[in-house]
């Protein structure tokens, strides 16, 4: 059977997850913010990276609140005119946040942050592999921030059990993987650790 494109991919998961409830991605984001805060990762890391979700997005929202209520540091992907790409922005706790060009909620007037000094990324993705690979939204922008982190900044993709497919994405050689991935079902693996990441599909 031909493999599917990476259009197909995200078409059909893009399906998918709108048809998930609020009940049900609310549960998954519990369960994938408890997983995530028990990570030994997530307890050593300073200065965090994380994402302002969208209403079909796995919710940050207690994510968020953990990382203040343990006084790290937050980032979050904002639009910079300038550069023509998303660049790190700084997220404090009273900080005004707005919808973007793109509809992406950010910082409104916040200060860029240097990827290198980010010792842990929370990413969503469209579609996950069992290598860690990723599938976003099609525009490169997460991969070309994931790409300027330091080697030893730990990238955590978080996603839907269904969203890790048993076959290999099609991936192209800026595409950068995750170091673990985290779903409701909890922690399935870490290329950091050779493992190899669980399939579902």
């Amino acid at each position: 059977m031909r493999a599917m494109t990476k259009a197909e991919i995200r078409s059909q998961m893009r399906r998918q997850r709108a048809a998930v409830d609020e009940a049900a991605r609310r549960a998954a984001s519990q369960a994938i913010t408890a997983a995530l805060l028990a990570r030994a990762e997530f307890r050593r890391a300073q200065e965090v990276a994380c994402y302002l979700s969208l209403p079909q997005e796995i919710a940050t929202d207690e994510l968020l609140a953990a990382c203040r209520a343990q006084h790290k540091r937050v980032c979050v992907p904002a639009w910079n005119a300038t550069a023509g790409t998303y660049v790190l922005t700084r997220l404090s706790p009273s900080q005004a946040v707005a919808a973007g060009p793109h509809g992406v909620p950010e910082p409104v007037a916040g200060q860029a942050v240097d990827p290198q000094t980010v010792d842990l990324v929370v990413v969503p993705g469209l579609a996950f592999d069992a290598h860690g690979g990723r599938l976003g939204y099609g525009k490169g922008y997460y991969d070309r921030i994931l790409a300027s982190c330091r080697a030893t900044c730990c990238k955590i993709g978080v996603g839907y059990a269904w969203q890790v497919l048993a076959g290999d994405l099609p991936l192209a050689g800026h595409d950068v993987r995750m170091d673990l991935l985290v779903t409701e079902d909890g922690v399935v693996g870490g290329k950091a650790k050779g493992e190899r990441l669980k399939a579902k599909g």
